[in-house]
């Protein structure tokens, strides 16, 4: 007999019933010697028409100057002579007009050849890996996009130095317990006339008459009443609160948030922890602060479903001896992640 106070009734409607196993692209983005100017670099970018073609010389006229053959300055050409030849034009403005085109060339194909040189010593790439990466990007965004969404894995965690309970006869589920605690062949009442067995204890003492416990653990399974689906939140809010005031006491506070969807061995899952608040009468011998840890899987037969496998973790928090101390609240949620179906 444990020193917390227990509920004698029980809210009914549960049906115990126990279960055996559950029956290409480019990393860096566009080239980038393409269009990082907003033309091809090595296109001319000050392209345009010859400016010296697009009119003539300055407009000379004839008899401007003087020339070999003709008058001496101070008239127009007399009858009989023939018109003089236009004058040559000049081949210098053409050949400036190149060189400085050739400059202008050069200079751009050397600033887009630096950005280059800049560009690949700021990403340097493993010719070794460069194969791999790139194919494996697409990949890892796909394999991300569709995990997202998915519930957490609650389960299946194993620890070489702990104590292994397998209940799977009695509620189809296995956990694990850290290796100070020990194994109980004692069944835990739930208050909702439901027996969890598979139970672990840690911290037993005895005072002021009575005998406590500062944590256990232990498993069951329950089915609907004449044979009706069973809501997986609704049943874990259920037994935790029958679990808090059943073991401490009928006027306990009870906290309880909204559970968590997980999965447990593929199956669905949810997981709650609830905080509970003693009426403490021995301080010296009761703890002042609890809580009600839960995972329940939902259990299916020929797909359909067929009940819900929980494991409880019913831990001291605060208050009572010193010796033995209450453990943190994490070994609670750490056996939780142990649990496996089937």
């Amino acid at each position: 007999m444990t020193g917390w106070q227990g509920n004698d009734g029980g809210q009914g409607g549960w049906n115990p019933q126990s279960f055996g196993p559950d029956p290409g692209t480019n990393k860096y983005g566009t080239d980038p010697y393409v269009n990082q100017y907003g033309s091809d670099p090595y296109s001319d970018p000050y392209a345009q028409a010859d400016p010296y073609a697009q009119h003539q010389q300055p407009g000379y006229q004839t008899g401007g100057f003087p020339a070999q053959g003709y008058p001496p300055p101070g008239g127009f050409p007399g009858q009989g002579y023939p018109p003089p030849p236009p004058p040559k034009r000049s081949k210098l403005p053409m050949i400036l007009s190149l060189v400085a085109i050739v400059i202008i060339v050069g200079a751009v194909v050397a600033i887009v050849l630096v950005n280059r040189d800049d560009g690949q010593a700021a990403a340097p790439q493993d010719p070794s890996t460069s194969e791999s990466t790139t194919e494996s990007g697409p990949t890892s965004e796909s394999t991300e996009s569709s995990t997202s969404n998915a519930p957490p894995t609650t389960g299946g965690t194993t620890h070489d130095d702990w104590l292994t309970i397998d209940n799977t006869a009695d509620a189809g589920l296995t956990y694990q317990v850290p290796p100070d605690w020990k194994e109980a062949p004692t069944s835990r009442q739930s208050g909702l006339d439901v027996e969890f067995t598979g139970d672990a204890d840690y911290g037993l003492y005895d005072c002021g008459g009575g005998s406590y416990v500062r944590t256990f653990a232990a498993s069951g399974d329950v089915q609907g009443k004449d044979g009706k689906d069973l809501d997986l939140p609704a049943t874990l809010g259920d037994f935790a609160t029958s679990f808090a005031t059943t073991y401490y006491g009928s006027d306990a506070k009870v906290d309880m948030p909204a559970p968590t969807e997980t999965t447990v061995s593929g199956k669905t899952a949810m997981t709650v922890t609830a905080k509970v608040t003693q009426t403490v009468t021995k301080p010296e011998c009761q703890a002042s602060s609890g809580e009600i840890a839960l995972v329940g899987v939902l259990l299916e037969s020929d797909g359909q479903p067929s009940g819900v496998a929980m494991l409880v973790v019913v831990n001291d928090l605060e208050g009572g001896p010193a010796d033995p101390k209450p453990l943190d609240a994490s070994v609670s949620q750490e056996i939780l992640k142990t649990v496996s179906a089937g």
